[in-house]
């Protein structure tokens, strides 16, 4: 039987009002996070029915739009290049006018003024903003934030020396720490700092608490166009060598120059004292990565429809346009997608909440 509800011009539909029971059956049929967020941003009511504790599933990384590309910064646009769908998120007010720094592995934006007198922790998704201490130290002068535990990290490798500063979600200031060499690139992961010297092609690992170094691993000597990537892969670190054959700036070299290597750091036990070595590989198993400058993240392709295992999606320039590109590592092909937007981030959406 079906029941037709007709409504007159004078009547209204009390949306909140709908039964629990109804709302629930609805927002199980959302396979979007961004039908979700909707969702639940209608009212009191439709929110308690789509608890974050049990969200459809992650959705494969977005695009973030850069905050140059369309005017005032008062929102953030994403772009979903699996189902070709674009979206806005609009900024709170305190947000407003702020430069966003790269996004983290954890679905959150750090957002800094020049002077990093004010900077804080966002997820879009949620709306959640947790602030930070100020970091009044002048020789931070290139800041990227890396989030890992309760962890907020930011450094400094163009001074020719590499500067650490790092603070809890919940502590009033930041600890400065003096770090060896020069940190071409670096990852926090598991209290321990890793950081790639590209002069001397050692890997330092600096203990976070105590600042002592508590080890070097020498890496395999880059080539000399090559750039270098360190990956936390779901508890394995990567180390990842973009190489190109050749010419070209950073992200405009052509496709047909471009070959990763990939190496996993293994421990080994030797006289009761543990040895870290990088080991090459040419296989990821089921592991997608997304890289962008320097770093980059790691997602599992079983957890998401048509996505292609064992790649690297990364970005390069054409015609003034960044491309993405995915990298086969079985037999080295890659393949162009289409991109909405000129310059861009990779973003790892999610309704996590940092416990600040």
């Amino acid at each position: 039987m079906v029941v037709s509800l007709k409504r007159t011009k004078s009547t209204s539909m009390d949306w909140a009002s709908l039964p629990t029971e109804l709302l629930y059956l609805i927002n199980r049929e959302l396979c979007h996070l961004p039908d979700y967020v909707s969702f639940r941003a209608v009212c009191n009511s439709w929110q308690i029915s789509a608890p974050i504790s049990n969200p459809p599933p992650q959705p494969f990384p977005w695009i973030l739009a850069e905050s140059t590309e369309y005017g005032p910064y008062d929102r953030l646009c994403f772009f979903s290049f699996l189902s070709k769908k674009s979206f806005t998120i609009p900024l709170p007010l305190q947000l407003h006018g702020k430069l966003c720094g790269e996004p983290a592995h954890d679905g959150y934006l750090h957002f800094y003024q020049n002077s990093g007198e004010e900077m804080s922790l966002f997820n879009p998704l949620t709306n959640h903003l947790v602030d930070l201490p100020p970091l009044d130290d002048p020789s931070f002068s290139y800041r990227t934030l890396h989030r890992r535990g309760d962890y907020a990290i930011v450094w400094n490798g163009l001074c020719g020396y590499s500067k650490l500063a790092f603070c809890r979600l919940r502590d009033k200031k930041w600890t400065s720490i003096e770090c060896p060499g020069y940190a071409y690139c670096c990852l926090c992961h598991d209290g321990v700092f890793f950081s790639f010297d590209c002069r001397t092609g050692e890997t330092r690992i600096v203990d976070i608490d105590t600042s002592d170094l508590i080890g070097v691993i020498q890496s395999p000597r880059p080539h000399k166009e090559a750039y270098v990537f360190l990956i936390e892969s779901f508890g394995e670190i990567l180390w990842v060598e973009m190489l190109n054959f050749g010419n070209g700036d950073y992200w405009s070299f052509q496709l047909r120059h471009i070959h990763f290597r990939i190496y996993k750091l293994k421990v080994h036990l030797d006289s009761g004292k543990s040895n870290r070595s990088w080991v090459q590989t040419d296989n990821i198993g089921d592991c997608v990565l997304f890289i962008r400058e320097k770093c980059g993240v790691s997602i599992k392709a079983s957890q998401f429809h048509g996505s292609v295992r064992n790649c690297i999606y990364f970005r390069r320039v054409r015609n003034g346009r960044s491309v993405i590109c995915r990298y086969s590592i079985d037999d080295g092909g890659i393949e162009e997608i289409p991109c909405i937007f000129k310059n861009w981030h990779f973003f790892v959406p999610t309704l996590h909440y940092l416990n600040s």
